[in-house]
């Protein structure tokens, strides 16, 4: 499982390479505010982004050129799911890993991260596209949040890319304008 999740960043950084050639603009990166996790058994876990999945995309943009707006649904600063802080996830490599920890803290942004309303109350066409990370924490806050249908409708009316990995194309849900309504 572990392979597959490392080849799906892989292609996920790929995928946001594609469109980074022309090297300028900004990317908007939106990320989950939440932190735990309630599970069906009462129990609850800390969640949050994984690190491989948001920061291996997120070095391939900034390095490509483009400047990342990270954005969560309340403003607060996202949180790295402790699981993911693992060479589990960066092919057994220590110094690889450490990187993109250092990468992701370097963020302007990291610590004081846009809200989705502030985003809506913007200009939407400054960016060039959006990238959504997995983990689980979007399963919490994205997946059925109208802000987040609202910014993604419009990518897709400007024909801009969208990229989401792993649990983070739950988000596309959001998007639906009559969910229950059958074709």
């Amino acid at each position: 499982m572990k392979k597959i999740l490392q080849r799906l960043t892989l292609v996920a950084a790929s995928t946001m390479s594609m469109f980074a050639v022309a090297g300028e603009g900004e990317v908007l990166v939106i990320l989950s505010s939440e932190t735990t996790m309630d599970l069906a058994d009462g129990q609850s876990i800390e969640t949050g982004y994984y690190l491989n999945e948001f920061g291996v995309p997120a070095k391939a943009l900034v390095d490509a050129g483009y400047e990342l707006v990270l954005a969560t649904p309340k403003g607060n600063a996202p949180q790295v799911d402790k699981k993911s802080v693992s060479t589990d996830y960066f092919d057994g490599d220590e110094a690889k890993m450490q990187s993109i920890q250092r990468f992701v803290a370097s963020l302007p942004d990291i610590n004081d991260t846009a809200s989705l309303s502030e985003i809506l109350a913007g200009d939407l066409s400054q960016y060039e596209a959006v990238f959504i990370p997995g983990g689980h924490a979007p399963l919490i806050d994205l997946a059925n949040n109208p802000e987040v249908g609202e910014i993604l409708r419009h990518f897709n009316k400007q024909g801009k890319p969208t990229a989401a990995i792993y649990h983070g194309p739950i988000t596309l849900l959001s998007a639906q304008v009559q969910p229950n309504s059958y074709y």
